[in-house]
């Protein structure tokens, strides 16, 4: 069983995607969290935020 590539993308190479731009944000601020650094968590949001 073989493998084709797929008509619209011949001889292309498949690039990985670009990470979103707040990825890091969001990875700084789980962190925090689970170092129960509620000040860095705090940080991550805006100011005007609120919480239902």
């Amino acid at each position: 069983m073989g493998t084709t590539a797929h008509p619209h993308h011949r001889g292309a190479r498949e690039e990985p995607p670009l990470p979103h731009p707040n990825a890091d944000l969001l990875e700084r601020c789980y962190e925090a969290f689970e170092r129960a650094d509620l000040a860095t968590v705090a940080a991550c949001f805006d100011r005007d935020v609120a919480f239902h």
